[in-house]
């Protein structure tokens, strides 16, 4: 896909810098600091059948972690005391929250079954090997590698080191695009793939996305999971002056019609 040569990979890393995911996680670092990546990540495995907008949730999230001032009882040694308190803080978190009410118990067996290799984790992303958090992740959770959930909890790792300032490593070409709603119906009415009648058909072929997506990011040079962040921002209106002002008004226009962003709605 032409269009994202044309924005390139820098474009698309100060794009990232106006998510609103990716500020509220930034206001997670002036209380947690080095903890933030850490916890992004494991907020991002429990993050699916959402009741509000996603960027709603990790504002959420965030004043949540801030205002009950956990972070200042956790160390960087991990030990189990400290991993049953990061647990405990999820289990109280996910009671008072608003927009993340569905099936709260299977979400804290996901994250149980992360806490005894977290010492791993944590060095993975403080080390930034993004492929090793990777693997350990879905190999962890006994799921698919593409999974929507563990790739997305490598992208929150990332921003979380991002948020930092520190650490601007880029995300690897081998992990893929997170396959939503969303990236189904651009990569149905954007044309990439001949065949499918519907992007639900899409939707629920998770590889058949996953391939178009790689083979794009290897041909215009740009990682699956930073095209996503352009992707999960070009619809929001909210940030449409911003868009345009880092892209230019031509350019923003081209790559709405390409992608097909009007679709989405």
């Amino acid at each position: 896909m032409g269009i994202l040569r044309s924005i390139g990979l820098n474009k698309i890393l100060d794009i990232e810098l106006i998510d609103p995911q990716f500020i509220y996680i930034k206001t997670l670092t002036k209380g947690c600091e080095l903890l933030t990546p850490l916890l992004s990540y494991l907020n991002a495995l429990i993050s699916y059948r959402l009741n509000c907008k996603g960027e709603l949730y990790w504002y959420e999230f965030s004043q949540y972690f801030r205002s009950v001032n956990l972070c200042s009882k956790y160390t960087l040694n991990l030990t189990t005391d400290v991993k049953d308190r990061i647990f405990n803080s999820f289990s109280m978190f996910l009671k008072v929250s608003k927009c993340n009410k569905a099936g709260v118990q299977i979400k804290l067996k996901r994250l149980t079954k992360i806490l005894p290799i977290l010492k791993p984790i944590y060095d993975s992303i403080l080390s930034k090997d993004f492929l090793r958090l990777w693997k350990l992740t879905y190999e962890s959770l006994r799921t698919r590698p593409e999974s929507k959930t563990v790739v997305f909890s490598v992208k929150m790792a990332y921003y979380g080191l991002k948020a930092l300032r520190q650490y601007l490593a880029l995300l690897p070409m081998d992990i893929p695009i997170p396959v939503d709603i969303r990236i189904a119906k651009v990569t149905y009415y954007s044309g990439l793939l001949i065949g499918p009648k519907s992007w639900r058909e899409l939707y629920v072929n998770v590889k058949v996305v996953v391939n178009v997506w790689n083979e794009i990011a290897c041909l215009s040079s740009i990682p699956p999971l930073h095209i996503d962040s352009l992707i999960w921002l070009l619809p929001n209106k909210s940030l449409r002056n911003k868009l345009r002002e880092l892209l230019g008004e031509e350019l923003l226009r081209k790559v709405m019609r390409e992608l097909s962003i009007d679709m989405l709605s």
